[in-house]
């Protein structure tokens, strides 16, 4: 993705470098304005605010509302918190790297460093201070964002297939929502091209017509489930990377997904839970314990707590005893995409 950058003395525009992918934060405040400084100024996009912040004294973050092209000037960075608009910008002065990727996009720190053993901390400072630079990275961070703050499709890495019912997989969610396509268009074809859809299920009615049913659903395995699928997929968009193994964790704020008495092999039990994690681009943790089964983060039913801390990953109780497999996680998506064009904000 190639940023351009005008200067609002400038003619013309220059070519300017390539943002690493996480450096900036989209549906999140990350510190208050400074004083003495007006606020807000006009940009014209989020890059032209951050380079207003460069030249700005005392600004070392900047947030960016496109609809109004205000211009938030910022002090120090604090933990982030969610804005009201998911089409805020926010980062820092200057743009970190870290790495880079095998397709050659850079990195920013929060894609590419994993955190101590020590986390998560007993506070939300406690566990930042985990991470070499400083901040738990947000959800979805590290994932392309179109210029109104909506996800967009991971272009560029095929959408892998989880599960299938042509391969065993029973595919009798609970949970899914009827979807009217229309008749250009079929059940999986508009899963694979919508990044938020983790599974789909084409069902024939009695009446012998095919509906279609997408979601990530729950309680996928039931026998006793009436209902004739034709046809069922689960799907993970882009890919993800392991910030802590959740073993031997309880962790709150997660969702049901289905008991483990589905399963005579514990090791299946835990793969089917990781997909249905992976599936649904909105989670950043599960875990299966041979206690209540496998537990997801699904933002549509609840929320999981950012930043975690040790209130919410919890050790050395019965409970946690039981849980054999999980992970805390974050989203990639590492093909360097082309985001121009218009956008409506609202």
């Amino acid at each position: 993705m190639a940023w351009k950058f005008c200067a609002l003395a400038a003619v013309l525009c220059t070519e300017a470098a390539e943002v690493p992918l996480g450096c900036f934060l989209y549906g999140w405040k990350i510190s208050d304005a400074i004083w003495g400084t007006p606020n807000p100024v006009n940009a014209t996009d989020a890059l032209h605010c951050q380079q207003i912040c460069v030249n700005t004294p005392h600004c070392e973050t900047f947030g960016f509302q496109p609809a109004w092209k205000d211009c938030w000037l910022g002090s120090k960075m604090q933990v982030p918190a969610r804005s009201s608009a998911v089409s805020f910008v926010s980062g820092p002065a200057k743009c970190a790297v870290a790495g880079q990727f095998g397709t050659g996009l850079s990195a920013s720190p929060a894609c590419a460093l994993s955190p101590s053993s020590d986390f998560p901390g007993d506070t939300a400072l406690q566990s930042a201070s985990d991470f070499a630079d400083g901040m738990v990275p947000v959800p979805l961070q590290c994932w392309p964002h179109l210029p109104n703050g909506e996800l967009a499709l991971c272009k560029g890495l095929p959408v892998e297939t989880l599960e299938d019912t042509a391969t065993g997989w029973p595919g009798k969610c609970l949970g899914l929502a009827r979807t009217d396509l229309p008749m250009t268009e079929d059940c999986e074809s508009s899963c694979r091209g919508n990044v938020s859809c983790a599974s789909f299920q084409e069902v024939r009615t009695e009446g012998g017509l095919l509906q279609c049913w997408q979601g990530t659903g729950y309680d996928c395995f039931r026998d006793d489930a009436q209902v004739n699928v034709v046809q069922a997929k689960r799907f993970m968009h882009g890919h993800y990377r392991v910030l802590k193994d959740l073993r031997g964790y309880e962790v709150t704020g997660l969702q049901y997904a289905f008991e483990g008495s589905f399963f005579s092999d514990v090791n299946e039990a835990v793969k089917m839970c990781n997909h249905t994690c992976l599936s649904n681009i909105g989670c950043h943790a599960w875990r299966f314990s041979t206690g209540d089964g496998c537990w997801f983060d699904d933002p549509l039913r609840g929320s999981l707590t950012y930043p975690p801390s040790s209130k919410d990953f919890i050790s050395n109780t019965e409970a946690a005893a039981l849980v054999v497999a999980g992970e805390y996680i974050q989203r990639l998506c590492e093909v360097p995409q082309d985001l121009t064009g218009s956008t409506t904000f609202t």
